[in-house]
């Protein structure tokens, strides 16, 4: 069984539980918020769970988005070997950065700044 921290609101003193319930739907009723709980292994099927519930509620008054990824590599000056770059996605007019990677030497010059205007131009 997952390690679980202790639950949230119960661990917190009865005055703020008592004004983290809320009214379920105008009846009086007072409905407890879902407790939070941190998994100590956290597993790719978690984020799916997570995901896919965002996705659906993003996704209820509007179309399903296109999702375009976006790359752009930084190359060695005498070759093509890949030093450094940047990864991400566009959807809805936006820019998702999941990567970006400058070599050390390289930095401080400009070229981080100029990745990130790069994709926010594809986006």
């Amino acid at each position: 069984m997952p390690f679980m921290a202790e639950p949230w609101p119960n661990s917190m003193p009865s005055s703020t539980r008592f004004c983290a319930e809320q009214d379920g739907g105008g009846n009086g009723v007072r409905t407890p918020l879902p407790r939070p709980a941190v998994v100590e292994h956290p597993a790719p099927e978690h984020r799916a769970a997570i995901f896919d519930l965002l996705r659906r509620h993003n996704t209820s008054d509007v179309a399903e988005p296109i999702v375009n990824p976006v790359a752009i590599v930084l190359r060695k000056p005498n070759d093509d070997t890949i030093i450094g770059g940047l990864w991400g996605s566009s959807a809805f007019d936006w820019l998702f950065i999941d990567l970006i990677f400058v070599p050390e030497e390289f930095r401080l010059r400009g070229l981080g700044s100029t990745l990130i205007r790069s994709a926010e131009e594809i986006a």
